[in-house]
């Protein structure tokens, strides 16, 4: 069929290519012109490539611009951006111990002793050692049989990370560990390279209350699975200065690999040269990649409809599997709905991504730190074990 008019709605390259003879063929000077057989087939071949590769990439670089089509993690990351939401990181396998040092045969022990944070234990799995931290300070009173005890030590494992930089217009700061553990994450700053005393920084994920005073920092995903600090610019948190001395520890863990570790040495700072005998309390479980793709595809929405509260079934879960990554999957069901009726309360059941059992350490951080913050005020939320069959 001749035609005077170019189909542009083909993607095809041989229907490109036919669209662009059957245009021609409408042509008075084209209209008995042997195209198979001609020089003019090879431009109509360039022709049709370069609209086909056109056309590809156009369809590419749309789906890439919507969270439902993307593929790529950089392009999903960026749009759940916009709607305020930030990828879990890797997450470090946790393990609660006890330990106690017997002081008996030293004379006139001090009254308290310390653990120090980051206070190193190791464990062995398949051969391989790793090594736990401390994620705060311990102290104990001696007791009258000369011993020092310490109980529910929450030790994190991975590889105990220190950087410094100096603040300027433009820099970035960015955490060059794609296994960082932002739970872990501890950002200081100082005023400058001279002085030593250091202002600690919180991680906000809510402005509402924050005025130009609050001493905060925001994080984001790029590139390269890898995170940025941001700091607040004068009215939205306050504004550093150049030259500042920005501080960040954190750790960066091996993720899975440790584990279900239940055995621990302690390798830390001196305790009067006495070795602690060490009880585990809770295994190390909760060890987890980042957050993949299609998760986020699935919390990034759901987050934003929830707007940091939990008033729905759906904000339940949304905020659960967004600020609680230990949970593999998650049923929120209102008292109206349990037997017998409760009303007032939410129940929750939580599958962990280790083991059959959230831990006592996990219901307290997810009902305590998690729910209780987001929750209305007159709702009482209860965990259910979830049943096995």
């Amino acid at each position: 069929m001749n035609n005077k008019n170019i189909v542009t709605s083909e993607l095809d390259f041989d229907l490109i290519k036919q669209n662009l003879k059957n245009y021609l063929k409408g042509q008075q000077e084209f209209s008995d012109y042997d195209f198979e057989g001609s020089s003019l087939s090879i431009l109509l071949d360039i022709l049709s490539y370069n609209t086909h590769y056109n056309a590809l990439y156009t369809n590419l670089a749309i789906n890439e611009s919507f969270l439902d089509s993307a593929s790529k993690r950089a392009s999903v990351v960026s749009v759940a951006k916009l709607l305020g939401y930030t990828p879990n990181s890797a997450a470090c396998p946790t393990a609660t111990i006890s330990l106690t040092v017997n002081a008996a045969t030293i004379n006139n022990p001090p009254s308290v002793l310390t653990l120090p944070k980051y206070s190193t234990f190791t464990t062995s799995i398949d051969n391989k050692t790793y090594n736990f931290y401390t994620t705060e300070e311990h102290s104990s009173y001696v007791s009258r049989s000369k011993t020092y005890s310490y109980s529910n030590v929450i030790i994190k494992e991975g590889a105990l990370l220190t950087f410094r930089y100096t603040y300027a217009n433009g820099a970035r700061f960015i955490i060059p560990n794609p296994n960082v553990d932002l739970s872990t994450l501890s950002v200081m700053v100082k005023e400058n390279a001279d002085t030593e005393s250091y202002t600690e920084y919180s991680l906000v994920d809510n402005i509402i209350y924050l005025t130009s005073k609050n001493n905060v920092y925001f994080i984001k995903e790029i590139d390269g699975n890898l995170y940025e600090i941001q700091f607040g610019n004068g009215v939205i948190g306050s504004e550093l200065a150049t030259g500042n001395v920005i501080v960040i520890n954190y750790i960066a863990t091996n993720k899975t690999l440790a584990n279900n570790a239940r055995s621990f040495n302690y390798n830390g700072q001196d305790l009067l040269g006495l070795t602690p005998t060490i009880y585990t309390q809770v295994r190390a479980v909760g060890g987890n990649e980042p957050e993949d793709i299609d998760k986020i595809r699935f919390n990034a929405p759901r987050v934003y409809s929830a707007q940091n509260r939990c008033v729905t079934k759906n904000d339940y879960e949304a905020i659960i599997l967004t600020h609680f990554p230990q949970a593999k999957s998650v049923n929120v069901w209102g008292g109206e709905d349990h037997y017998p009726p409760s009303y007032g309360d939410v129940y929750i059941s939580v599958l962990p991504t280790t083991g059959n059992f959230l831990t006592a350490e996990q219901k307290d951080y997810l009902l305590g730190e998690v729910l209780a913050p987001r929750k209305a005020l007159t709702i009482h939320n209860k965990l259910i074990e979830p049943n096995y069959i």
